[in-house]
């Protein structure tokens, strides 16, 4: 893909260090959900769980629920001395200055929205969504909208626990009946409320993870 100077040192950054990564599993989710609350240990030991796995975890790299993420498989990769996978972050650059989680083995900052869009829909190879606010949703459009023309391979992309039930619910008696969508973009989702569920999903789209002895 083409960008404009400094939108190409941005992507051709990332792409130094993504490269040879495919075992990438993207985690979207809010900067506002609490370190002592259920949520973030569910989704702590969740990505400790995807880790065990073989699979790298990749997410905005800031608070919350990113930072539970990143927090899972840093623990996992300490404990487990694993090798083959990274906790990576894409940082973006914000007026109040958003801040690196401490759980990262490969940091990576940006000054537009866009190129971190596009390392997010390059280097992953599937896609999971926890409890978020409007930044989560812009996340969710975005892949959704890619996969669905075809400008993403298809991927699992999972609603996980059951913070979007309601919202899986109203496309599906929304702008599937209403047909704004069609059977195959609707089939697109996944929803999963358990870590083997997750773990099924992925084993059975086309992410290959990384096997360890």
């Amino acid at each position: 893909m083409e960008f404009g100077v400094g939108f190409s040192d941005e992507f051709k950054n990332a792409s130094s260090k993504l490269d040879g990564y495919n075992n990438i599993v993207s985690v979207f989710g809010g900067t506002r959900i609490q370190s002592d609350s259920y949520i973030y240990n569910d989704i702590q030991n969740l990505c400790y769980s995807l880790a065990l796995s073989g699979y790298s975890i990749m997410t905005g790299g800031g608070s919350g629920a990113m930072e539970a993420a990143n927090r899972g498989l840093f623990l996992a990769k300490q404990e487990h001395n694993l090798e083959g996978i990274s906790s990576i972050g894409l940082n973006i650059k914000l007026p109040f200055e958003q801040e690196f989680n401490s759980y990262l083995d490969i940091p990576l900052e940006f000054s537009h929205f866009a190129i971190r869009k596009q390392v997010f829909l390059d280097y992953s190879q599937a896609f999971i969504v926890v409890n978020g606010g409007f930044g989560t949703l812009d996340e969710i459009g975005e892949i959704l909208v890619n996969i669905a023309v075809l400008k993403k391979e298809k991927v699992p992309f999972i609603f996980y626990g059951d913070y979007y039930d309601e919202l899986y619910k109203w496309i599906e008696t929304k702008m599937l009946k209403e047909c704004l969508i069609g059977k195959d973009e609707f089939g697109i989702i996944k929803t999963a409320k358990t870590h083997d569920k997750v773990l099924d999903i992925l084993k059975h789209g086309i992410i290959k993870p990384i096997h360890h002895k």
